[in-house]
């Protein structure tokens, strides 16, 4: 329905990350997101909304399977350092999600397991595996990436 008025929408998000030596070869990685939609729109449509779950974001979990106007997200690593750019690692994610209008939902929702890195020709692969609430080890979700980042 046309109202004659201009919708607006804007995000803003903030993040933070901190690596604490342990012992030769294991750092601690610490990283925090928290972001925010905000729109004009009583319901703020699906596509505007902030994704969260997936390789990227709360592992254990379904790519985008939580979707919210607020969304906040924890996680520590414990990194053993194989090489220059290989490791592997233990990590626990921590993640929130909020959506107000009509179809409120919110949640807070763990995820951990194991994880490695390993240099390529192509970049650095990743691959986890993931478990979320209430899974069982072989219920547990594999996350593959390539970052061409170094």
């Amino acid at each position: 329905k046309e109202t004659g008025r201009r919708e607006r929408a804007g995000t803003f998000t903030v993040a933070g990350e901190a690596f604490v030596p342990v012992r030769r070869r294991q750092v601690v990685a610490l990283a925090a997101r928290l972001a925010a939609v905000s729109s004009t729109e009583e319901d703020v449509p699906s596509h505007e909304l902030l994704l969260l779950g997936g390789a990227r974001s709360l592992r254990g979990y379904r790519e985008e399977q939580f979707r919210g106007t607020r969304t906040a997200l924890g996680t520590v690593e414990y990194r053993f350092i194989l090489t220059r750019w290989s490791r592997a690692l233990a990590f626990v994610d921590a993640g929130y999600y909020y959506r107000g209008g009509t179809s409120f939902a919110k949640d807070v929702k763990l995820g951990y397991g194991i994880g490695l890195r390993a240099e390529t020709r192509l970049g650095i692969m990743s691959l986890d595996y993931g478990l979320g609430e209430g899974d069982r080890p072989l219920d547990g979700k594999l996350h593959v990436g390539l970052s061409r980042e170094f």
